[in-house]
């Protein structure tokens, strides 16, 4: 049994700190800087598709990444409150250049942009104030929406036998259940007062607390539709980033500079942890289950070491 991660492919350094990684379809993964170059690179070998985007977007909160044939597409959101961004912008990472037109969201920051499938239809879940809308990729127009509450922190995208689900966690309220394909008014998630989600495989989330500083939450368990714990709590450094693997095993990048891989389910740390050089900002997991991570100027992919329970 091999007992050391394997380093599949690792990029040189871009121009400045990555911000956020994305799967388009299982064959690409697509990365943004802070100052706004997005490349789109093949999952299996990290070679570039075509040459960086330079959208001038400086800050990037939101990447939602798809394929339509052989383009790849990403839309992009960002803005803070020291500067303001008030448009969801989309682009082909094939041409290098925008998809017009830019959508004016009338709020300083657009910071929820989710990819789902809905109706057979490749779509985007956006944030607008206390509005959940889906968005069409082709120019952005609302397809439809419903109210939700005011703030959001985080969005989740899962699925269901009823189709696919978003979920969206707030400070102050109670996490809001969405049926994407039937958007009546939204379910509350019981038995999740004061809890988010961070990130989902189906009907399987992976949760945290509020009680814990914001951006410094330490500790994940598994949770579900019911809002109910399905294994116990995991605790650490602060972590930084997470991603599924494949259920219930999930990544789990801390300050300490590991990534973990976890039985969210039984809380054991099936291999021992990755070390980086510096703390991993944004996980994705390859088709194989293998991850990729944003961490410094660099972005690479890793293998796990062997185990008797494959994950695959």
């Amino acid at each position: 049994m091999t007992s050391r991660w394997r380093t599949v492919w690792v990029t040189g350094e871009s121009d400045d700190q990555i911000v956020r990684l994305g799967i388009a379809h299982r064959d690409v993964v697509v990365s943004a800087d802070h100052g706004g170059a997005i490349e789109a690179r093949r999952a299996g070998d990290g070679s570039l598709i075509a040459p960086p985007t330079y959208t001038g977007v400086t800050g990037i909160v939101a990447l939602a990444t798809w394929r339509e044939g052989a383009e790849v597409r990403a839309a992009t959101g960002a803005g803070s409150l020291h500067q303001s961004h008030r448009w969801l912008r989309r682009w082909d990472l094939v041409a290098g250049r925008e998809i017009p037109p830019a959508v004016d969201m009338n709020q300083p920051q657009v910071k929820h942009i989710d990819p789902a499938t809905v109706h057979g239809e490749q779509v985007l879940v956006v944030i607008n104030r206390g509005v959940l809308e889906i968005r069409r990729t082709d120019d952005g127009s609302v397809i439809d929406q419903v109210e939700k509450h005011r703030e959001t922190s985080r969005v989740v995208i899962g699925s269901t036998d009823r189709g696919p689900i978003a979920v969206t966690s707030s400070h102050a309220r109670h996490p809001q259940l969405f049926w994407l394909e039937d958007l009546t008014e939204a379910v509350r998630l019981p038995h999740a007062d004061g809890e988010f989600m961070a990130a989902a495989e189906g009907d399987r989330f992976v949760c945290g607390s509020y009680a814990e500083p914001w951006n410094k939450w330490q500790t994940a368990w598994a949770g579900d539709l019911s809002g109910r714990r399905r294994g116990p709590a995991v605790t650490g450094e602060v972590i930084t980033a997470v991603a599924v693997a494949a259920w219930p095993l999930v990544y789990i990048a801390r300050q300490d500079r590991t990534v973990s891989l976890v039985d969210l389910e039984s809380g054991a740390e099936v291999v021992p942890a990755l070390r980086l050089p510096t703390a991993a900002r944004t996980l994705a997991v390859t088709d194989g289950r293998e991850v990729i991570v944003g961490f410094g100027l660099t972005v690479a992919r890793f293998r796990p070491p062997s185990r008797k329970d494959e994950i695959r």
